[in-house]
């Protein structure tokens, strides 16, 4: 089956003549200014915990036309030697064809990147270009252990995640292998609609239907619950009553 060919863009902290902060440093010739924009609201400029390694994986719809995956991570001190973090986000652009090759699976399309050298930190090139990025025509196979997320619970997030509701999975070992198993239960269609990140803070300007929170605090439930997450704590295996954590 032939490649695919897939835009590209980063965001981080950078210091161009007349601008400063955090912006998309570097894109791909089919990134048009509509799309930029939204790649910007989606983007963070921080990442909880305090690991080095620590990173998110993301997915977005962007409009009915394309998609967004994204991987945030830490990419250094940030230029103004402030102290601060360079948090650098690096997005793959696929349109809806591509994206249903893939089963409409944003978990198989990172995988499959991240596997081949993509959503990684790479020099960014001092006139913003990037290239396309290569994906197969079809997923990389992958075999792992089946995530720690009982029948009953996958049942009772798939009919939240039916009527609307946003959820936020506390100590969720594996993300990518929990979210296999949950998008399975929805149609192509309905998965392309699934925003999700398996690291990012809930906030209200990043509407993600599914948040991953591995080391939750009190006041990152509260916050969540403040945004309208229901608040589950898989790594209990017992569920929440909608808006209430167990």
């Amino acid at each position: 089956m032939p490649g695919i060919e897939v835009e590209q863009a980063i965001y981080a902290s950078s210091c161009r003549p007349g601008i400063r902060g955090y912006q998309l440093v570097a894109k791909s010739a089919g990134i048009d200014p509509r799309v930029a924009t939204e790649l910007c609201r989606w983007a963070p400029t921080r990442l909880p915990g305090s690991a080095a390694n620590r990173d998110s994986i993301n997915y977005f719809p962007i409009d009915r036309q394309r998609v967004a995956i994204s991987r945030t991570m830490c990419g250094g001190p940030e230029y103004s030697s402030r102290g601060g973090e360079d948090i650098v986000t690096r997005f793959l652009v696929l349109r809806t064809p591509q994206f249903r090759a893939y089963g409409a699976m944003a978990t198989a399309v990172a995988r499959t990147a991240l596997a081949l050298g993509g959503l990684t930190l790479r020099p960014v090139r001092s006139d913003g270009r990037l290239s396309r990025f290569s994906l197969p025509g079809s997923p990389l196979r992958w075999r792992g252990d089946c995530p720690p997320m009982s029948a009953p619970l996958v049942e009772r997030l798939t009919g939240l995640l039916h009527r609307g509701h946003r959820v936020a999975l506390i100590g969720l070992d594996d993300p990518l292998a929990g979210l296999d198993k949950l998008l399975a239960r929805f149609s192509p269609a309905q998965r392309q609609s699934l925003a999700f990140s398996t690291g990012l803070q809930p906030t209200y300007s990043r509407p993600f239907a599914i948040h991953c929170l591995q080391d939750a605090n009190a006041r990152t439930i509260q916050v969540a619950e403040a945004e309208g997450l229901t608040c589950i704590d898989v790594s209990r295996s017992q569920l929440s009553s909608e808006g209430q954590t167990v």
